[in-house]
Parts: structure tokens; C-alpha cells; sequence
């Protein structure tokens, strides 16, 4: 297993950070207001264990509003979220070509 380093910038109670940004050396970062070390509204780029890279809103620790997911196979969707789950946008082949558009 390789390390990581976490640096944190905020406010806090306690140990407990409320407010602020945290960076992992991974490349993921988080930012906004915490509750119990969850990011309850913010943004954020995470990584997952599939290689999925996401960047953008972020409610209750979950994808929620205007981000952008890129797959470990190169394509993209772009558009909202809601509680993880892809709403409206557009999905992208690796190329820049339209895969699907999602409307609600």
C-alpha cells in the first residue's frame, strides 16, 4: 500500500474541521462545510475505485448539482447531479463526440 498525505485549511471545533479545504496528494480535493468529516455542501474532485474522476457540486458527501465525470475509458458526462446519481447532460465519447444526451 502507498501513503498518502492529507493537508487540512479551516475552521475548526476541536479536531473537527467544520469549514474549509482539505487536499490529498492523490490529487483529490475537498471543499466547503464538513459534519462528522463528511462533506455535506461543497465541491470536490474525487477518485474512486473505479478511476472515475469527479469534479463539481457536492451535497451530504454525494455528487449533487453541476460536476463532470471522467471515466477510466476516456469518456465524460457533463451536466447535474443528483444524491450520486446522473440527471441532465451530456455524455462524451473520448473523442469530444456526443455519446447520449440526458434530459429530465
Amino acid at each position: 500500500l502507498s501513503s498518502v498525505e492529507v493537508s487540512c485549511l479551516g475552521l475548526f471545533n476541536g479536531d473537527a474541521m467544520y469549514d474549509g479545504k482539505v487536499w490529498v496528494s492523490d490529487g483529490t480535493w475537498l471543499e466547503g462545510a464538513f459534519e462528522d468529516g463528511i462533506l455535506i455542501k461543497g465541491k470536490a474532485r474525487t477518485i474512486d475505485k473505479y478511476g472515475t474522476v469527479y469534479t463539481g457540486e457536492i451535497k451530504n458527501g454525494f455528487p449533487h448539482g453541476k460536476g463532470e465525470c471522467l471515466y477510466k475509458n476516456g469518456t465524460m458526462f457533463k451536466g447535474n447531479f443528483a444524491n450520486g446519481n446522473r440527471m441532465d447532460g451530456v455524455h462524451y465519447a473520448s473523442d469530444g463526440k456526443v455519446i447520449k444526451v440526458y434530459e429530465n
